[in-house]
């Protein structure tokens, strides 16, 4: 399948919705995300000799904040600045790492993606947290 297609076509590009790895899935059991495949395929390729590097759209990389604060700032029909805006999420390493990396400010929600003792233990820092909803 996708392995072989970027064997025979390694100058295209492997592009990734979310870099996720996993994800929670139901009596806490995990699935493998789109970040997961992505690894698995650059893994193998480059096992074989091909370099596919991926490229993730979705959160903490720039391109999904870049396209949202455009669509906001066309929404509002004024500029605004990154600093003014507050990213709110329940993932250290996607939300709230990427609002950092984008100027945005955050906000933790607690709701059991990430916890307390996650943040203890991450230099990924929120400006806030919140209990729930």
């Amino acid at each position: 399948g996708l392995v072989n297609f970027f064997i025979r076509h390694p100058k295209r590009h492997l592009i990734v919705p979310n870099p996720d790895v996993y994800f929670p899935y139901r009596n806490k059991t995990i699935r493998i995300g789109a970040g997961g495949t992505g690894v698995f395929i650059s893994m193998v390729t480059d096992a074989f000799g091909v370099k596919i590097k991926p490229i993730y759209l979705g959160k903490p990389y720039a391109p999904v904040f870049h396209h949202n604060h455009l669509a906001m700032e066309k929404r509002y029909g004024r500029r605004i600045k990154h600093s003014r805006v507050i990213m709110l999420g329940d993932m250290l390493t996607g939300d709230i790492a990427g609002a950092h990396n984008y100027g945005y400010r955050s906000a933790l929600f607690l709701t059991g993606v990430s916890t307390v003792d996650h943040v203890r233990m991450s230099d990924i820092k929120p400006d806030f947290i919140f209990e729930g909803f």
